[in-house]
């Protein structure tokens, strides 16, 4: 029976054009893969089924590691009865996108169905690109090839149409209520992959650009039915859900001459802006469909076609090392401003000190400001101590640094003038700057010894890590100074509310007497 059985599925699967079948004791195992000659950016469904009566199954796994990535599975199950035996049929069906061309080896899958392993081979795919047509051709560019950090770039989707006269054409090339699709991953798919973010919305995007005479573009994945934002009167044209007309979208159009071949050239730009360093990949663009040419001086419709753009890439980089200064902080900035500040104007040695750096600045990145090692300064380490860690903390206004240190040293001191470099994101050259010295006043304190002082800070000993030992700090603020007191309890409330009476008497009677 079991034979009879495998046989049968084996015929089965023969018949729909799966791949070769694994059988167990209880079921046999599946695997197709559709289209198998897709072009590069179409999806490719792989389906994997097991038949058979075991309820105990595990997940498929692919067994070729170098396999593309994988989206899904959606999971189905179906049952049947026959010759009162229950059998269920369990499919798993994922889906990938080859984006090279070439022969993509998909390998083998597996499961385990009560403990036994069923294995299926996927048939290989024939990634190549569609047949070289006269009548159009798209390609996609970068206002730069490299960006810096939360730079704004755009990115131009230029669809080229052959003009039917062989010069400037009035009317567009594109047959009416016949419009080619585009497929835009960018804007209406799952977006670029890197480090990167739209510099627009997609609503608005959809809203410039609709075609209210319904000559231009449709683009997949955008779709419009009774509930059509941009077009009320939808309804009132038949264009319900069981007679829709998706939305047409026209975008700018120029004439363009190239070896004496003249073309419409139809535009699409949108802003971008990089978030950090990396490589941004814009997915191809692809179009399908027909457009009208001319044939013995007679405008006529094309045979469908389809044609697809490279991938985009734009590499996000840091400035260059060429002419790189030693103080550089990694800023991008039009313009730098460095302001230092302390916490005191006067103190006693050993006293602990918070040191304020702020940056700010015209177009200041705060992500790229790194902490300056304002100690490296033979001249702020001579007459100052670190310690603690420094605390940085970023907002519109820039970014501040806060540094702790102590006075070694008594007298009227400085913190020095520091240099900072940045990089000009709008000359592209790097600019350095300056901060202003930061007097200070040190009272001096008997017996100081600083070895001792932070060395009582650094294990605990010796009381306030901010406070010298032995010695009164000149800024020590006690944190419970400004606290107000707390509001009487209840019950403290209502023994007062009932003691005052006898107490006002009391005091009259007195009062009264005298």
């Amino acid at each position: 029976m079991r034979k009879a059985r495998f046989f049968e599925l084996f015929w089965l699967g023969c018949a729909l054009g799966f791949a070769p079948v694994s059988a167990g004791a209880d079921g046999v195992l599946t695997a197709d893969v559709s289209p198998r000659r897709p072009i590069p950016g179409d999806p490719v469904r792989i389906s994997v089924v097991y038949q058979g009566g075991e309820n105990n199954l595990s997940n498929p796994v692919f067994e070729n590691e170098v396999l593309p990535e994988l989206q899904g599975p959606s999971v189905s199950r179906n049952y049947s009865s026959f010759n009162g035996m229950v059998e269920q049929s369990v499919s798993w069906v994922y889906s990938l996108i080859p984006e090279g061309t070439g022969t993509v080896s998909l390998g083998s899958v597996r499961l385990t169905a009560g403990g036994e392993t069923l294995r299926a081979q996927l048939p290989e795919l024939f990634v190549a690109l569609p047949p070289p047509q006269p009548w159009v051709r798209l390609s996609l560019e970068s206002s730069a090839a490299e960006v810096l950090v939360e730079e704004d770039f755009t990115v131009s989707l230029h669809v080229d149409v052959l003009s039917p006269t062989g010069t400037v054409f009035a009317a567009a090339p594109l047959v009416p209520r016949e419009p080619p699709m585009l497929r835009l991953p960018h804007v209406a798919g799952n977006g670029p992959v890197g480090p990167v973010m739209p510099a627009f919305a997609v609503s608005d995007w959809l809203g410039e650009h609709r075609a209210r005479d319904g000559v231009g573009f449709t683009v997949e994945n955008v779709t419009a039915g009774a509930s059509d934002p941009f077009d009320p009167f939808s309804l009132l044209r038949g264009n319900s859900l069981f007679n829709r007309e998706d939305p047409v979208f026209s975008f700018p159009a120029t004439n363009l001459t190239e070896n004496g071949t003249a073309w419409i050239r139809y535009t699409l730009t949108t802003p971008w802006r990089s978030t950090g360093e990396g490589t941004i990949r814009f997915p191809p663009v692809r179009l399908r469909g027909h457009v009208v040419t001319e044939e013995t001086g007679e405008p006529v419709r094309t045979p469908d076609f389809t044609v697809l753009t490279e991938p985009l890439m734009v590499r996000v980089v840091p400035p260059p090392e060429a002419g790189r200064p030693a103080s550089f902080i990694g800023a991008l900035s039009r313009t730098l401003q460095a302001e230092l500040a302390l916490n005191a104007q006067t103190c006693r040695q050993g006293d602990p000190l918070e040191l304020t750096l702020t940056f700010s600045g015209a177009g200041l990145v705060p992500s790229t400001v790194r902490e300056p090692d304002l100690f490296a300064d033979p001249a702020l380490s001579a007459a100052f101590r670190a310690y603690g860690n420094v605390t940085r903390t970023a907002d519109t206004k820039g970014v501040r640094f806060v540094y702790r240190l102590r006075p070694l040293e008594a007298g009227t001191l400085e913190i020095p003038s520091f240099p900072f470099a940045f990089f000009n994101t709008q000359t592209r050259a790097y600019e350095e700057i300056r901060s202003a010295p930061v007097p200070i006043r040190v009272d001096p304190v008997a017996d100081f010894n600083a070895d001792s002082l932070f060395a009582a800070s650094a294990t605990g000993n010796g009381g306030d890590a901010d406070t010298p030992a032995g010695a009164p700090s000149g800024i020590t603020v006690r944190p419970d100074a400004a606290q107000p007191r707390p509001p009487l309890t209840t019950p403290a409330r209502a023994l007062l509310i009932l003691l005052l009476p006898p107490l006002a008497a009391g005091v009259a009677g007195v009062w009264h007497r005298t």
